[in-house]
């Protein structure tokens, strides 16, 4: 209970007790003469006085609820700008690791090496006898080497590796490809690639292209080949490096 009301509280009080003696003392009404009778005429004397400070509590704890819900309002304004805050915070610190991933990706990728085949030819291809009598000694190709360069125009390489998927033949293993360097490369078509070669007049096929770059990070391609024959007895190819993911 605040001061104000509990100084309205006291005066009333003493206002109606003065009342009260003033009646019992100066008028003519008679007076209790027990104990019963004095306590039955204390308790309607001061049952008015008593109502009033139960409707003064009343009034006062309604003021006390009114000022509790407007503090709690402003504790639930203060929370939420609180989580509002939070909430920037996180977003702000999403960006900030999605800023500092792009900017991690960016020197991976400085740090990656980025192989393109700059030039590639078939020598001129080697022909003898067949096991097939149905294709002629001078259209049996029995050996063929392919070249082509190869550009580094990233980082370092390690470990590069050309194998066939099928066989897991080794046709190049480099232990380490500089930046900015070129690499000549050579291999032999295997027997099976010949037979196709001799059936088909084309060879379409596939190597598996692997290094690790500097950061530890192991990368496969797919090497497709492409052979097919110009003017007898000559033949060209395409050579190309498609991302595969490991």
């Amino acid at each position: 209970m605040n001061k104000r009301s509990l100084t309205i509280g006291i005066v009333v009080t003493v206002i109606c007790i003065a009342i009260i003696v003033c009646i019992y003392l100066f008028t003519g009404l008679e007076h209790p003469k027990s104990l019963n009778e004095f306590g039955d005429f204390l308790a309607g004397v001061f049952a008015p006085v008593a109502f009033f400070w139960l409707i003064l509590g009343y009034m006062q704890q309604g003021k006390q609820l009114e000022q509790n819900t407007k503090a709690l309002e402003q504790q639930e304004r203060a929370l939420q700008l609180q989580i509002d805050e939070m909430r920037q915070g996180i977003k702000q610190q999403v960006e900030l690791v999605q800023l500092q991933r792009q900017q991690l990706d960016e020197q991976h990728r400085t740090l990656e090496p980025r192989f393109i085949i700059s030039q590639s030819k078939v020598n001129s291809p080697v022909y003898g006898s067949s096991t097939d009598p149905k294709i002629d000694i001078n259209h049996n190709v029995v050996f063929v080497v392919i070249n082509y360069t190869l550009d580094n125009l990233g980082g370092d390489a390690f470990n590069l590796r050309i194998t066939h998927p099928k066989t897991n033949e080794i046709f190049e293993k480099i232990s380490n490809v500089k930046a900015s360097t070129s690499e000549e490369i050579r291999f032999e078509l295997a027997q099976f690639q010949l037979d196709q070669l001799n059936q088909k007049k084309e060879l379409e096929d596939s190597l598996d292209f692997f290094y690790e770059c500097k950061n530890g990070r192991s990368v496969k391609y797919e090497l497709l080949i492409h052979v097919y024959q110009t003017n007898h007895p000559f033949y060209g190819v395409n050579l190309f490096l498609k991302n595969v993911d490991l």
